[in-house]
């Protein structure tokens, strides 16, 4: 048997503070060792116990060590629940093992003496010199604390890539609902609940994130705001609040109270995914000409050679069009803080969000749309001045035919052959382009057939 030290406290789902009222037990367990911090395992035994794991174990289980003991342990998602200690017992004793293939290691949870035990956090007053500090409703609680929590700028706010979520106790939402959320925001979810119930509630939020290599996390825990006690209202709320990191798809907000999930949850609808590129067509007007060539009469007697087709071309080409204002911001971001969990999050481009002027200038790169697709290349920029259409414009480099011989003057040297007779070569050259350019789908819509 091994004894161990446990982190106890204000620990909630990895993030440790040193209060001991939310009564939850992270147990750190990776490669069948016990990483663990300094510090005793106590806990309040008036109410449940929640033991919960990090680390590298799929799937951990605790259970008791005097099977005589009274309390009970129940499984709630991914962690235990510890309920029903006698008022007398000072401390108790469980094992933990991993998947129950390892050795089991006791763990003993001694009794929270309130007056020796505990350092009690200071909850930030937010609402202090304004009045009233009891509400009628957690509507009215948060009209006063945040009276700015519908506006738009606040629920969504894009340079911080974070949406805001206002709920009541029950997991209704109490504000508006974000719009135009993509995959690398983040989500900062409250809850507005009584306050004598505070260490109650809790929430998660299940969601799927691509690359699959990255998980949900919970990324922060946000102090309890809260209001004093005094007026003749009915009911003193306490905001809790958490943030999460940015899911692609399937992302659900879930609520706990006393352990247990609720039966409401909150699903987000839509989730824009981030584009690094934009696939288009282009038309465009290049002064690259491939000229041709015929024979002409220079005068009565003689002939000469002259271009034929030697003006601008119209052109339909392929385009890919390169997003490069998130791909600057996120090695900016890498290089200022190479240790920021926030570089691993896909960046990119919301195509749905209305584009700032830096995000409408991007480079491109096409080929012509037509057999001779690898004689004609185009590089250059774009401004974005709708939503799916660009103007274009930048160099053509492409293959043109021009007489093999570079000495001769056309319209002034005497040729005497026929057109048969005229010798020509491959040439590559540089021309300037200009155009407009639409979305794939929008070109593909205009040119569907019926």
């Amino acid at each position: 048997m091994k004894n161990f030290t446990f982190i106890l406290p204000f620990i909630f789902m990895g993030c440790c503070l040193c209060n001991a009222q939310n009564n939850v037990i992270t147990f750190v367990y990776e490669n069948n060792t016990h990483r663990v911090k300094e510090m005793p395992s106590k806990a309040d035994f008036s109410t449940d116990i929640r033991v919960v794991q990090e680390g590298t174990c799929a799937g951990f289980k605790i259970t008791k060590v005097n099977r005589a003991d009274t309390f009970t342990i129940t499984t709630s998602g991914s962690e235990f629940v510890i309920s029903g200690i006698p008022e007398t017992s000072e401390e108790i004793k469980i094992n933990v093992t991993c998947n129950g293939t390892s050795p089991k290691n006791e763990l003993t949870i001694k009794r929270v003496t309130k007056e020796k035990d505990t350092e009690e956090v200071p909850v930030p007053d937010q609402n202090q010199g304004k009045g009233n500090t009891k509400y009628d409703s957690e509507y009215n609680y948060l009209l006063s604390t945040n009276p700015d929590f519908n506006n738009r700028a606040v629920i969504y706010d894009r340079k911080k890539n974070l949406a805001r979520y206002f709920f009541n106790k029950d997991g209704i939402l109490l504000s508006m609902a974000p719009v135009n959320i993509d995959a690398n925001d983040y989500y900062e979810v409250s809850m507005i609940v009584p306050k004598v119930d505070q260490n109650k509630y809790y929430m998660t939020m299940d969601c799927e994130y691509n690359p699959s290599d990255l998980s949900q996390r919970i990324t922060a825990i946000i102090d309890k705001a809260g209001s004093q006690s005094g007026g003749d209202s009915q009911i003193e709320y306490v905001k809790i609040t958490q943030t999460f990191s940015p899911c692609t798809d399937n992302a659900k907000i879930l609520f706990y109270k006393d352990g247990v999930e609720m039966a409401n949850h909150y699903d987000i609808k839509k989730i824009n995914s981030l584009h690094h590129y934009e696939l288009a067509a282009s038309f465009v007007s290049t002064d690259l000409i491939n000229p041709e060539f015929d024979v002409f009469p220079l005068n009565a007697t003689q002939n000469t050679i002259r271009e034929i087709n030697n003006s601008k071309r119209t052109m339909v080409t392929f385009n890919v069009i390169f997003y490069w204002k998130p791909t600057i911001e996120w090695i900016k971001k890498l290089s200022k803080n190479k240790e920021n969990d926030d570089s691993n999050v896909t960046d990119g481009r919301d195509v749905y969000k209305e584009a700032t002027f830096w995000e409408r200038l991007n480079p491109t790169f096409g080929v012509a749309l037509n057999n001779a697709w690898d004689e004609n290349f185009f590089m250059g920029g774009t401004f974005e001045f709708a939503r799916g259409g660009n103007l274009t414009a930048g160099w053509h480099y492409g293959k043109v035919t021009q007489l093999s011989d570079e000495n001769f003057k056309l319209g002034q040297d005497v040729f005497t052959g026929a057109k048969d007779d005229i010798k020509v070569t491959d040439a590559w050259k540089w021309g300037f382009y200009f155009g407009i350019t639409l979305d794939a789908r929008i070109f593909n819509s205009l040119f569907a057939r019926n």
